[in-house]
């Protein structure tokens, strides 16, 4: 005897909960934004790194995208390495020969 089973109820979409999701969207992009500095604050750059994409790509997919929080820190480590790679007067490292 085999029983069978029913299927679960139907949920009708709500037309308002549309509009609601891209409200949802720009505030778990700003979640994403803090949880990132957050991050960075506490030297997780592994955690730091995952929740600038996550804000990445809800920016994408928000119907405002914003500008990038962290044009800025981009900028400042680039002008670091540039100015790490004109002081430096060595050749770069490479492998030693194994005996």
């Amino acid at each position: 005897m085999t029983t069978r089973r029913e299927s679960p109820p139907r949920i009708r979409q709500d037309p308002q909960r549309r509009h609601a999701s891209r409200d949802g969207l720009s505030h778990e992009r700003d979640a994403a934004e803090r949880h990132a500095w957050d991050a960075l604050g506490r030297y997780k750059f592994v955690m730091f790194g995952y929740w600038c994409g996550i804000w990445v790509h809800l920016n994408r997919l928000c119907a405002t995208p914003k500008p990038n929080p962290w044009r800025d820190l981009v900028a400042a480590a680039r002008r670091h390495r540039r100015r790490r790679s004109d002081d430096c007067t060595t050749t770069p490292l490479t492998r030693r020969p194994t005996t």
